[in-house]
C-alpha cells in the first residue's frame, strides 16, 4: 500500500512537471526565444526526473520505452512528452536530430492511442503532421 502511494505521488509530480513544461512551451511560442527556453526546460526536467531527452531520443524504440518505464513515466504522460519532443523536433536544424525527435514523438503518440485509456484527437492530428514532416 505504501509503495502504491509513493508511485502515485511520483506520477502526480511528473504530471505537474509536464503540465508546467507544456504551459511554458505554449507561452513561449509567442516569444522568439523558444529554442533556448526549450533547452532550459529540458535541463530542468532532467534535474527533476532524471531523464535526458537528448540521449534518449537516439535510442532504438524498445530501449526508449524501457528508459521511460525506468523513469516512472506512464502511458498517461506519453502524450505530453510527445508534444514536447514534437516541438523540439520541428525546431531542430540538424536533419538527424530532427528525425530522432520526430520519430520518438510519433512513437509516443501512437502508444498513447494504442495503450491509453482514452482516444486522443490531438495525438492523431500531431501524427498526421509528423508524417508530413517525415515525408519531406
Amino acid at each position: 500500500m505504501r509503495k502504491e502511494d509513493f508511485l502515485k505521488k511520483q506520477t502526480d509530480k511528473l504530471g505537474q512537471i509536464l503540465g508546467f513544461v507544456l504551459a511554458k512551451i505554449l507561452k513561449l511560442k509567442t516569444e522568439n526565444n523558444i529554442s533556448l527556453k526549450l533547452m532550459e526546460i529540458l535541463e530542468n526536467f532532467e534535474n527533476e526526473q532524471g531523464l535526458n531527452f537528448e540521449n534518449s531520443v537516439k535510442l532504438n524504440n524498445d530501449d526508449f520505452k524501457i528508459q521511460l518505464h525506468n523513469n516512472n513515466i506512464t502511458i498517461e504522460n506519453y502524450e505530453s512528452i510527445a508534444l514536447i519532443l514534437f516541438e523540439i523536433g520541428v525546431l531542430k536544424e540538424n536533419y538527424n536530430d530532427k528525425l530522432n525527435y520526430l520519430n520518438k514523438a510519433k512513437l509516443l503518440f501512437e502508444l498513447t492511442n494504442k495503450l491509453g485509456s482514452t482516444y486522443s484527437l490531438q495525438a492523431n492530428i500531431k501524427l498526421s503532421e509528423i508524417n508530413k514532416l517525415l515525408e519531406k
